[in-house]
């Protein structure tokens, strides 16, 4: 009641120089005004800077009252320059202050919200709609915790997300959908190579995706996203194999049914790099997982043994038996490779090997049923469904884990997108985590 006392009495020279003009004169970004019958005064959110697609930090909020300064009802009306906004939680109601968030549309660098209000007093016989204020918002401020991207994908339900620190990929049935700014930029849409719909799906360390087929020993290769595609002829028949890349582009593969790696710099002549039975003097005779790190490749192999092939040279590196599983084969395997660690992931097993290449250490964690690898910023996550996951710190996988947006129920796995979470929602939307 004080507030709205000394309210008035700070408006009465203007009420006094007003209320008889049919037109009002206050501009529409003031803070205060009378328009007809009524006090308008904006108390907070005018000048913000936000995010596109995003809800403002501040929520605005304005007085209105009568002449006497008594708070009435207002049903307010709003339009926006940029008409992908919103505004949310305002609820018309008579009380001391009236408030509501904006949310910036997804186009506009500069944007305006127009508070408009049927205004009684100033026409004749009838009240009329009157802008009672513009309210400016750039699109330079700082995103914070978590942000819900723009535009939605609108694709079938077996929707795979996947990521690399320069874009982030869906697979859907027939498709591959890839964006590069999953929060203000819409995606694109590419049909898969024929006959690849139900393949293995990676992506290289130099960005190329892969797609493999299950009944042909042909890498499907795209340079470029998804926009054209190569095939590469790989050793290795009809059998489950595994392609990686090096730091100067060679490819490296190897296969179930051959114990040999072998190397090429443009997938179509290929020579051989190791042939694991003589390495390891029969000891081995099948890879379970591929990683490289530069130009030096590791081979995690069968007996607990890795291959360290570099510059033509290679080291039999021994563990102790059962430090991880020596009878799966390497469709069960994923590694990375950070500060000589190798992550190895088993998901028959459904547990990860830290191996410490120094010092030859393995330590074992137990993780959830379909388990997904990553190495993000040189950081490297085991992650699930959940919003739980494990992160490589010194050398330890630390469980960490992360509040998911309010009402948010059904979501994709998470994955890093330049060592930020992020995952879709059922409806399409992508939801990023900035710290």
């Amino acid at each position: 009641m004080a507030f709205r006392k000394i309210l008035f009495v700070i408006l009465c020279g203007v009420l006094f120089m007003s209320c008889e003009d049919e037109n009002d004169p206050s501009p529409l970004n003031s803070q205060s005004k009378v328009v007809g019958n009524y006090i308008y005064t904006l108390v907070q959110g005018a000048n913000q800077e936000g995010v596109l697609g995003q809800v403002l930090p501040e929520t605005i909020k304005l007085v209105v009252t009568d002449l006497s300064g008594r708070p009435v009802f207002k049903n307010l009306q709003f339009t926006f320059s940029d008409p992908g906004s919103e505004t949310y939680s305002y609820y018309p109601s008579v009380g001391d202050t009236i408030s509501f968030q904006w949310k910036l549309g997804c186009t506009d660098a500069k944007q305006v919200l127009t508070i408009v209000d049927n205004v009684c007093g100033i026409a004749k016989d009838q009240c009329i709609d009157v802008d009672i204020f513009e309210i400016e918002a750039g699109t330079n401020g700082e995103a914070k915790g978590w942000v819900k991207s723009c535009s939605n994908l609108q694709t079938s339900y077996n929707r795979f997300l996947h990521a690399h620190d320069d874009f982030l990929v869906i697979t859907s049935y027939d498709k591959i959908h890839i964006t590069t700014d999953p929060i203000s930029e819409s995606w694109t849409s590419e049909f898969l190579p024929r006959n690849y719909s139900y393949s293995k799906f990676s992506i290289g360390t130099n960005g190329e995706i892969y797609y493999k087929s299950d009944y042909d020993s042909e890498y499907m290769v795209s340079k470029n996203q998804g926009r054209s595609w190569n095939k590469i002829e790989a050793p290795g028949g009809y059998w489950q194999s595994e392609l990686i890349t090096l730091e100067n582009g060679d490819y490296v593969v190897t296969s179930t049914n051959d114990s040999k790696i072998y190397q090429s710099s443009n997938g179509s002549v290929w020579n051989e790099l190791v042939d694991v039975i003589e390495a390891t003097d029969y000891q081995s005779s099948e890879v379970q997982a591929l990683v490289a790190e530069g130009s030096t490749v590791y081979a995690i192999v069968k007996t607990n043994k890795i291959l360290e092939i570099k510059n033509g040279t290679v080291r039999v590196m021994e563990f102790s038996a059962d430090q991880w599983s020596p009878f799966l084969n390497m469709s069960y395997f994923k590694a990375e490779l950070t500060n000589d660690h190798i992550v190895l992931l088993n998901n028959g097993e459904n547990e990860v090997s830290v191996i410490n290449l120094s010092t030859k250490k393995v330590t074992q964690y137990a993780v959830p049923s379909g388990s997904r690898i990553q190495k993000s910023n040189n950081e490297i996550y085991i992650t699930s469904s959940s919003n739980r996951y494990l992160h490589l710190k010194n050398g330890v996988l630390e469980q960490e884990s992360i509040d998911l947006p309010e009402y948010i129920y059904s979501y994709s796995n998470i994955v890093f997108f330049k060592g930020s979470p992020v995952f879709m929602d059922s409806n399409g939307y992508i939801h990023q985590f900035f710290n």
